[in-house]
């Protein structure tokens, strides 16, 4: 391959962003300006949902992960990669997954740590532009994702990264980065964009609706413009009348908890943005427990994305299981319902619902019949659901009266299953559902960070990679970490709440450290950090 010359490359990178601006101008005139068919949107009748412009809902589900994803492979000499970017995206084609979750900026303080080329600029230097080879590449890859409904999950930054120390503002050279981003790759329908990760790290709240603003006059047509917080359910960045409107959860929980959470996050976004239950650090990693995860936060009403699903080793079985449980939810009229677990019936563990029309009932561990309550009299169909084996049964069933009712599951089916219980004779009401908004209060005193103890385990001379927990609702930001007292037997090393512990040579036994957090207003306690040094896993 012909290599351009520096002087060429810096050029191009520099007028880059005036040539997007111009395509972006013809463009207009060949195309008014607003959502293309098929385009993610929110749904503007329940909010809380998205569908496809001038079409149907969809339901996402799929990889939290990996956030290197544009890095992947060795850096090619005018700034490409060599690695398996294509063939993880038609894994997630052949057997499911409809999302990636991916970082545009990791150096400058994000992960990437010791490797200064998790960017896309020429030369990986900001003041040399944007490299048109990156992201001429990055364009083959969002096409075939976007070819195939795949959600092109976009992260202007990982957490603590920054580049321009600009205050609440957003400078010139920043602006000019978003602007060429954003005009690069706007044409595509299955494309979210997220300012930050963990934001409040490195960014006043200012600052990132500042960004959101910026990516909003860029963009005309009308992208999900979000952001993502520490541990919590409260979308701290969002403002009435701002350009975010969604919010990229991180919840660190899992089970009954992350179910709780997600109706928690519905309950205070009331309608005024869109959530995706997009991480949990709690989640543990096998086919079950992500499989387990994605349902407790599906039939709490929300999507989810699953942290650690890098895709290359993903067993196939657990992307094939997060394409179940997308039909299942695409093939229901589950944007029409809510949570409600009061429903629930013998063995039944959750239920969404629009009550006295259409139901949909999951149970982990039915032994017996899957029930629900109260229940209108008259004829129902059931499509049943085995969430592991993918296998889908229909039946007809008419209820005497109504009332409690059970269903046996079918023959061969396992113990987790849902079932959609629907009465089409039961119209859907003509009457306009509307979103209650949270009564107006004065704002409440910001309360301290809440920590998190762990207990956690790695082998002699192993390093182990240690997130500090902690959940924090109102927190403004940027947030600062003082290790207390550090281990005894190990160093630590890393930035912020990502710290890697390595035992010293030769030591086994237990070793501890001490930590705290400013939330840029108020201090936490003190927490601790168990680690068990062994060969014995």
């Amino acid at each position: 391959m012909k290599t351009k010359s520096p002087c060429f490359r810096t050029a191009i990178g520099i007028v880059l962003g005036c040539l997007a601006g111009v395509a972006s101008a013809v463009g207009a005139e060949a195309a008014p300006p607003g959502p293309r068919p098929g385009q993610i949107v929110i749904d503007p009748e329940h909010p809380q949902w998205l569908m496809r412009h001038g079409g149907k809902h969809l339901f996402l589900c799929g990889p939290g992960d990996p956030e290197e994803f544009l890095y992947l492979g060795t850096r090619n000499p005018d700034g490409t990669r060599d690695g398996d970017q294509v063939q993880r995206i038609r894994k997630l084609i052949e057997h499911g997954g409809n999302c990636i979750y991916m970082q545009i900026v990791r150096t400058h303080g994000g992960d990437a740590k010791g490797d200064r080329t998790h960017n896309p600029f020429i030369g990986s230097d900001p003041a040399k532009g944007l490299d048109p080879d990156i992201l001429n590449q990055w364009e083959e890859w969002f096409t075939l994702m976007d070819r195939h409904n795949i959600l092109i999950y976009l992260f202007f930054y990982d957490d603590s990264a920054r580049i321009w120390n600009t205050g609440d503002l957003v400078g010139p050279e920043e602006k000019a980065f978003v602007e060429t981003i954003v005009k690069k790759f706007k044409h595509h329908r299955n494309l979210i964009w997220v300012v930050g990760e963990e934001s409040e790290e490195r960014y006043t709240t200012a600052r990132v609706q500042a960004l959101a603003e910026a990516i909003r006059r860029a963009d005309d047509r009308g992208h999900l413009i979000g952001n993502h917080h520490h541990s919590g359910t409260t979308f701290k960045a969002w403002r009435e009348g701002g350009a975010l409107n969604h919010f990229s959860m991180q919840l660190s929980a899992t089970d009954d908890a992350a179910h709780a959470g997600a109706i928690e996050a519905l309950q205070k976004a009331a309608g005024r943005y869109q959530v995706i239950y997009s991480e949990s650090t709690a989640m543990r990693t096998d086919e079950e427990w992500m499989r387990r995860h994605a349902w407790a936060v599906a039939m709490g009403g929300l999507m989810p994305m699953l942290l650690r699903m890098d895709i290359a080793s993903t067993p196939v079985e657990s992307l094939r299981q997060c394409r179940y449980l997308q039909r299942f939810f695409e093939a229901t009229d589950f944007f029409r319902m809510a949570s409600h677990d009061e429903l629930r019936h013998g063995e039944t563990r959750y239920v969404l619902a629009d009550p006295g029309r259409s139901y949909i009932a999951y149970a982990d561990n039915l032994a017996g019949p899957l029930g629900v309550k109260a229940l209108p009299a008259g004829r129902c169909a059931v499509t049943w659901l085995d969430c592991i084996s993918g296998r889908t049964v229909e039946e007809q069933h008419t209820l005497a009266r109504a009332g409690d009712h059970a269903f046996l599951k079918p023959s061969g089916f396992g113990p987790e299953c849902a079932a959609w219980i629907r009465f089409p004779d039961v119209k859907v009401s003509s009457v306009a559902r509307t979103v209650s908004t949270p009564a107006e209060r004065a704002p409440a005193q910001n309360q301290p960070p809440v920590v998190e103890n762990q207990r956690l385990q790695t082998r002699p001379g192993a390093a182990l990679y240690v997130q500090l927990k902690f959940a924090d609702d109102d927190g403004p930001g940027p947030y600062s970490y003082t290790i207390v007292n550090p281990p005894a037997h190990g160093t630590l090393s890393g930035d912020d709440n990502d710290r890697v512990y390595t035992p010293k040579p030769g030591f086994p036994g237990t070793d501890r450290f001490t930590w705290k957090v400013h939330d840029g207003v108020a201090e936490s306690e003190t927490a601790t950090v168990m680690i068990t040094v062994t060969d014995i896993q």
